[in-house]
């Protein structure tokens, strides 16, 4: 599996490579964000299998913009709702389904993007990046979930973090 994977990885690089025009002007655009959502037994609750899952259907996306939260929904994008669900195939010793949200390109002025995942009506996380930007890319160089930037990250290359919510 994990050569399946260097196969997709080294195939996606060649592609771009070869379709970029050296006279274009590209943009890298390196700041979204995944986690895998557990209990504190370890159980995943985005697999609507576990008892007390998150029901994903709920979830929404807020961008902090001029410092109002405001509903992400993009009815031509991949995402429209602004996250993915997907069943990782590294990941499946650890969480069997992980949570991906682009951050919003809009940053305040201190070059910080801040999304809200709200996962149900009574639970919600807040993710900061502190974005770095030149005049062809900007990079998520520092990462915050609820205000603390000690995060327990699965792989933090792959900006891949463990959320753990407390279930009675």
């Amino acid at each position: 599996m994990r050569k399946l994977m260097i196969y997709i990885a080294v195939l996606s690089l060649s592609i771009n490579l070869i379709s970029c025009d050296e006279n274009e002007n590209a943009t890298n655009l390196d700041y979204g964000f995944a986690c895998c959502v557990l209990d504190q037994n370890g159980n995943d609750l985005l697999d609507p299998l576990t008892s007390r899952a998150i029901d994903t259907s709920q979830i929404k996306i807020y961008h902090i913009i001029n410092g109002e939260p405001i509903l992400y929904y993009n009815p031509m994008g991949d995402a429209p709702k602004g996250y993915g669900i997907t069943e990782p195939l590294m990941y499946a010793n650890i969480a069997g389904f992980v949570f991906h949200t682009a951050m919003d390109w809009r940053v305040d002025a201190n070059n910080r993007s801040i999304t809200i995942i709200k996962w149900n009506e009574s639970e919600s996380d807040t993710i900061t990046v502190l974005i770095e930007k030149t005049e062809n890319s900007a990079i998520g160089i520092k990462y915050w979930i609820n205000g603390n930037e000690d995060i327990d990250w699965i792989n933090q290359g792959l900006k891949v973090a463990k959320i753990v919510k407390t279930r009675e």
